[in-house]
């Protein structure tokens, strides 16, 4: 396997071709994350004027000696499970029925398909509009309102 730098290893490459989105994931997933634990274990009033104590478990202590919690959990926990094995059955049950011969059977397929297919060609008749030369938001944004162009770029030409 011929080697993109011969001699040398891909890693400080491939680690700097994965930085941006690393940085990315961390402040998106693990810095709202941390927040969100370090935001446990204190006191914090919704008015933003009174500052937050710290209260250390209290808040876990509390809220697992609550019967209301392990009430909601229970039926959290229930209903998710009633909700896979009922899709889990139900997708089954669909796929072998479409999968027996019966007359229009290509129709119907097709019509399965077609509520797959419908929101993506939605999604780009909405961009083809939004970029649009003569009234898309975009041009209007771009030229009109923030004056980043001085006409409308021809983004589909």
């Amino acid at each position: 396997m011929n080697r993109l730098f011969s001699g040398r290893s891909d890693m400080p490459f491939a680690l700097l071709l994965l930085a941006p989105s690393l940085l990315l994931l961390g402040g998106l997933v693990a810095w709202p994350m941390v927040s969100n634990i370090e935001i446990s274990f204190l006191r914090l009033p919704l008015n933003p004027n009174i500052e937050a104590t710290f209260v250390g478990v209290s808040n876990y202590v509390r809220i697992l000696s609550d019967p209301g919690f392990w009430h909601s959990l229970w039926m959290t926990v229930w209903y998710t499970a009633l909700v896979v094995a009922g899709s889990t059955v139900l997708g089954l049950a669909v796929a072998m029925f479409f999968n027996r011969e019966f007359r229009l059977r290509k129709t119907a397929r097709s019509l399965v398909i077609l509520s797959y297919v419908t929101p993506s060609i939605s999604l780009v008749f909405a961009w083809k509009y939004m970029f649009n030369n003569g009234y898309g938001i975009v041009n209007y944004l771009g030229v009109d309102l923030l004056h980043l162009y001085e006409q409308a770029p021809l983004w589909f030409e």
